[in-house]
């Protein structure tokens, strides 16, 4: 979980230590087509899992994210 925030708060640009699980990262500031292009790529490099468009439709919260790499 430890390395699943960290490397949230590296792809948003903030400290890690703000986030929380239950955060919107969807209503973050920083959200943006890059941000979610990054976030696809660092999830498949360092999880070896694919997240297609229609999955990030349905993901919203880092818990949503989390659970869905951990599934």
């Amino acid at each position: 979980m430890e390395k699943f925030i960290s490397m949230m708060g590296e792809i948003f640009e903030i400290d890690p230590s703000s986030i929380t699980l239950d955060d919107n990262f969807k209503h973050y500031e920083e959200w943006n087509s890059l941000i979610q292009l990054t976030l696809i790529a660092v999830v498949f490099d360092n999880f070896n899992v694919g997240i297609s468009k229609q999955d990030l439709d349905t993901i919203n919260t880092f818990q949503d994210l989390f659970n869905f790499i951990n599934k």
